[in-house]
C-alpha cells in the first residue's frame, strides 16, 4: 500500500531495531523462543494476520497486528508449528517493551511470486501467538489466515490508474467530488465473500512541511452498504497532484484496493464562468461548413440510429432513442443536421429534444442549438435547455474534433448560452478500451464533460469510430449509459 508507505518504513524499522541486526543465523541461545515461566497465561488481546491484494500494481503482501499491554517477547507461528516471527526489544527499549506492532511484509509483484505462490506458503487455519510480559507473564494467542482475497472494487470515480506518469489524464474540479465504486461481493477466484468494510484514502503527493513527512491525507473506514464518499470541499488544494486508494475488506480481514492518480483544477470558482468568457467568440460563417457530417467519432448521416439504456437508482430504467433525421433546419444561416432524441423512464417520455448540428471543412463537428420539451407525469412542462446559435447571444461550440489527439488535455467550449446552459469539454484519452452490450471498441475517444455553471455535472463520455456515443457516466451519481442497439444509415 504505497500511501502508507511512511507508517510502514516505521514499523520495520523497530522491529528491526527490535530483533538485533545480526550476520548470519542466530545460535541456539540467542533464539527468541517466548516461552514464559511455567504457570498461568493470559490472551493477547489483538492477534490479526492477513493479505493484502494490490489489483491494481498487482501484487500480493501479508500484514499482521499484534497488540498487548506490554510483551518481552513475541512469537507468531503457522498451523504446523514453524516460526514466521519473533520479536524481542534490545537494550534501553527492552526496559520499555513494546505495547504493539504492525507489519507488512514485502509485496512482490506477481510476476515474481504469485498469489498460488503465498496462498501455498501461508495456508489458512490458526497462526500461534506467543509471548513474555515485561514482567515474565506468559502470553497465548492465535490469528486466523483465511484465503478469502476479495475482488477489487471497480471505480466508478476516479478512475483507476496505475502509472501517475498518466495523471493529466484525469483532472477534476476540486468541488462537489464523490468517491464512489461498485460493491464488492466475490472473492478473487469467483466465490461469494462478506465484505465487512470499505477504506478510502486520498492523499495529497505534495508534503506540506519541509522533510516531506506531511502530506494532506484523508482516511476514512465506511460500512459495506457504503459505496460513495463525498470528499469536503475544504480538503482539496487546486491545481494539485493527488493519488486515492479503496479497499474491500473482508470479514477475516483479507483486503483487495485499487489505487489511481489525478489532478484537481481550479475550484469553481475558477472555471470560466459567463463573468469571464464574455471574449469568447465564433468567426465562423455559413460558408465554413459542409452538408455532410462524417467524422469517424460523430457521424451523423440521416437514417442512422443509437439506443442507449441506463439502471437509475432502484433499478428504474432509462430508455434514450436518437436518430438522425432526413430534414434539416437553418441556424444562423447554416444548414443544419437535426438529431431527434427522445428519453423515457419505465416507458414514459420524460425529455424530447431536436438537436442541430453542422461540420465545418476541416472536419469539426459543432453543436448549433436544441430545441427542448421536457414533461413531468407525461404532460409538457416546460423547455428548459432550449437555446440557438445568434438568438439572445448564444454561441456554438465544438462537440467534437476532427483529430481529436491534437486537443487532449484541452478544454473547449461546447455550447454557450450565457448564465443558462455553458458546457464545455476536455479529450482525456484517444486510445481507450470500452466494452458495452452492443459489442467492445478499441481506440476510443474520451472526454470529460463539465458546466462552467452547476458544479454537480460531470461526465465521461465515449466515442467510437464509425459508431459515435457509446457510453456516457456521470462521474457525481455513478449512472453509466451504455449503447444498447446501433443501425447504421442505409447505402
Amino acid at each position: 500500500m504505497k500511501i502508507k508507505s511512511i507508517l510502514i518504513l516505521m514499523a520495520l524499522a523497530l522491529a528491526v531495531s527490535a530483533c538485533g541486526a545480526q550476520a548470519g543465523s542466530p545460535s541456539t541461545s540467542d533464539r527468541i523462543t517466548c516461552e514464559a515461566p511455567e504457570g498461568e497465561t493470559i490472551p493477547m488481546p489483538t492477534t490479526y494476520l492477513y493479505f493484502e491484494h494490490n489489483s491494481t500494481a498487482g501484487d500480493t503482501g501479508v500484514h499482521g497486528m499484534f497488540d498487548s499491554s506490554s510483551f518481552a517477547e513475541l512469537c507468531v507461528y503457522d498451523p504446523s508449528g514453524n516460526q514466521i516471527l519473533a520479536v524481542k526489544p534490545q537494550n534501553q527499549l527492552a526496559d520499555l517493551t513494546m505495547a504493539g506492532i504492525f507489519f507488512e511484509s514485502r509485496e512482490p509483484e506477481h510476476t515474481e511470486v504469485s498469489v498460488e505462490d503465498h496462498l501455498r506458503n501461508f495456508p489458512e487455519g490458526q497462526y500461534a501467538v506467543r509471548g513474555v510480559t515485561y514482567d515474565g507473564i506468559g502470553y497465548h494467542g492465535a490469528a486466523t489466515l483465511t484465503h478469502n482475497i476479495p475482488k477489487p472494487p471497480k471505480m466508478i470515480f476516479p478512475l483507476e490508474m496505475a502509472d501517475e506518469a498518466d495523471i493529466k489524464s484525469q483532472i477534476i474540479v476540486p468541488s462537489g467530488v464523490v468517491v464512489a465504486w461498485e460493491p464488492v461481493t466475490e472473492t478473487i477466484f469467483g466465490k461469494p465473500v462478506t465484505i465487512k468494510a470499505y477504506e478510502v484514502i486520498v492523499r495529497s503527493l505534495l508534503p506540506n512541511d519541509p522533510n516531506g513527512f506531511s502530506h494532506d491525507n484523508l482516511d476514512i473506514h465506511l460500512s459495506a452498504s457504503t459505496t460513495r464518499l463525498a470528499i469536503p470541499d475544504e480538503f482539496w488544494i487546486p491545481n494539485t497532484p493527488y493519488e486515492f486508494e479503496v479497499l474491500a475488506v473482508e470479514e477475516s480481514g483479507n483486503q483487495t484496493l485499487v489505487s489511481g492518480f489525478f489532478e484537481t483544477g481550479e475550484s469553481m470558482a475558477g472555471v470560466p464562468t459567463p463573468a469571464s468568457t464574455e471574449s469568447y467568440t465564433v468567426n465562423l460563417t455559413p460558408a465554413d461548413f459542409v452538408s455532410e457530417i462524417n467524422n469517424p467519432y460523430l457521424p451523423l448521416l440521416p437514417g442512422t440510429k443509437w439506443v442507449y439504456e441506463a439502471r437509475l437508482e432502484g433499478g428504474t430504467v432509462e430508455r434514450n432513442e436518437m436518430e438522425v433525421l432526413a430534414e434539416t433546419r437553418i441556424v444562423n444561416g447554416v444548414t443544419a443536421t437535426v438529431v431527434h432524441n427522445l428519453v423515457f423512464v419505465e416507458g414514459q417520455v420524460v425529455e424530447e429534444a431536436y438537436d442541430w448540428y453542422a461540420q465545418d471543412k476541416d472536419g469539426n463537428v459543432w453543436y448549433l442549438g436544441e430545441q427542448v420539451d421536457n414533461y413531468v407525469n407525461g404532460v409538457l412542462d416546460n423547455h428548459a435547455g432550449s437555446w440557438e446559435w445568434g438568438v439572445d447571444g448564444a454561441l456554438p461550440g465544438v462537440m467534437m474534433w476532427a483529430d481529436p489527439s491534437a486537443h487532449v488535455d484541452e478544454e473547449y467550449r461546447q455550447e454557450y448560452y450565457a448564465g443558462e446552459t455553458e458546457d464545455m469539454g476536455q479529450v482525456l484519452s484517444v486510445s481507450e478500451s470500452v466494452t458495452v452490450p452492443f459489442g467492445a471498441f478499441e481506440n476510443v475517444v474520451k472526454t470529460y464533460d463539465f458546466s462552467s455553471l452547476d458544479a454537480d455535472s460531470q461526465e465521461h463520455k465515449f466515442y467510437a469510430p464509425g459508431i459515435g456515443l457509446v457510453m456516457e457516466i456521470d462521474l457525481l451519481s455513478g449512472k453509466e449509459v451504455v449503447l444498447l442497439e446501433f443501425t447504421p444509415p442505409s447505402p
